[in-house]
């Protein structure tokens, strides 16, 4: 019977997942650093006019890039999301329904658009509904996320759009 080969770490790093994400690191990522780049997401994604809310796999893998100009290694997961005392979830629905969030070398969970799922286009007009809070926490007790093996591999994803979105990111982290 052939051996099964392990997958490449979704990092990018081309080493075996288990040697190199998939157990986490000891330590965190600096305050500095996520203040930097919760600013610079926020800020991209209002200068290009697109709704956090409805771009999580965009938000997702910028914040997956900007992490690499700390050399901070992580990646971007999708599947279903769920959140404590809010009445929108996400199933794993591709392509309609799914959410994508980051996962860093130090185990922490990064999801910097589900507090913008309000101003969704489908939300518009429906009253007493709140957005979860922006994640980045190793200890997740208000939500859940279920990822799904290759779901961010497997949605389609636009790189010329993504290009201008991560030049005018790194443009304002420069800045």
């Amino acid at each position: 019977m052939a051996k099964k080969k392990e997958r490449n770490c979704p990092c990018g790093s081309r080493i075996a997942f288990s040697k190199c994400c998939k157990y986490p690191k000891f330590g965190n990522t600096s305050e500095e650093i996520k203040k930097k780049i919760t600013r610079v997401i926020v800020l991209t994604f209002d200068y290009i006019g697109e709704n956090r809310g409805e771009t999580c796999l965009y938000v997702s893998t910028l914040i997956k890039d900007l992490l690499v100009e700390f050399g901070i290694k992580s990646y971007v997961v999708a599947g279903s999301s769920k959140w404590k005392n809010i009445s929108t979830f996400y199933d794993w629905k591709p392509p309609l329904q799914f959410h994508a969030w980051v996962i860093t070398e130090y185990g922490e969970v990064i999801d910097l658009a589900c507090d913008a799922l309000t101003k969704r286009k489908d939300m518009q007009g429906r009253t007493g509904i709140t957005s979860p809070k922006r994640c980045w926490e190793k200890e997740l007790s208000d939500r859940e996320y279920i990822g799904k093996d290759f779901g961010a591999k497997s949605l389609q994803f636009d790189r010329n759009g993504y290009k201008l979105i991560k030049s005018q990111a790194l443009k304002l982290l420069r800045n």
